[in-house]
């Protein structure tokens, strides 16, 4: 499952801290539960984002 995750996550254009900070969570990941929730929290946090204005 975590092979299947960083075949999605990989083909990201943004290559931003978040990205980076996904993947170290995910390899720290023990169990199919803990990589579920991590997805499923990306996911509920990713729906409400809103990103800063720039000056």
């Amino acid at each position: 499952m975590r092979r299947f995750v960083f075949a999605v996550i990989e083909p990201a254009s943004i290559n931003a801290d978040a990205k980076k900070r996904f993947q170290m969570n995910l390899s720290e990941c023990k169990t199919k539960e803990e990589i579920d929730n991590l997805c499923y929290m990306a996911v509920l946090h990713g729906m409400y984002y809103t990103p800063h204005k720039r000056a």
